[in-house]
């Protein structure tokens, strides 16, 4: 997760620099929301693409990790789309909490909204199938690929 959160800062630095020049003046408003519409489209479609399009992200790549269907099928869009919502009401508030508590740490609803990114993470290590929150949900898991081909 770190890595990929790494991967995904980069590309919300990279399609902020493609918004900003659009906005005039300062970002508040309606444009404020439709930028933040615009980061939150950018990094769905990487997600839900890379899903579709063979089950893993570049992070996923490099960890030899893939997204399936819970029966081992590829993951198709409908199902992808529902995986990335359901991550991002889980491990998405949970990680906004966080923003705001470093900055007020007596903001007891931001102390509340992470009650459901830690349940998430409880499931992917108490599930015996190893199955996140968000994965349960929509229907999919994580595999390892362990006869993965070393890259050419």
């Amino acid at each position: 997760m770190v890595y990929e959160s790494l991967l995904v800062a980069a590309l919300v630095v990279a399609g902020g620099f493609l918004f900003v020049p659009a906005a005039t003046g300062r970002l508040e408003g309606p444009p404020l929301l439709a930028f933040q519409l615009w980061l939150l489209l950018l990094v769905g479609g990487y997600f839900v693409w890379s899903w579709v399009r063979g089950g893993q992200t570049l992070a996923m790549k490099t960890w030899r990790l893939r997204v399936t269907a819970a029966d081992g099928r590829p993951v198709g869009p409908a199902r992808a789309v529902a995986r990335f919502v359901a991550a991002l009401l889980t491990l998405g508030i949970s990680a906004g909490a966080l923003v705001i508590l470093y900055r007020d740490a007596s903001a007891w609803l931001a102390w509340a909204a992470l009650v459901p990114g830690a349940a998430s993470l409880a499931a992917g290590f108490f599930d015996v199938q190893g199955r996140f929150l968000h994965d349960r949900l929509s229907g999919t898991k994580i595999v390892h690929e362990k006869t993965l081909a070393p890259p050419a």
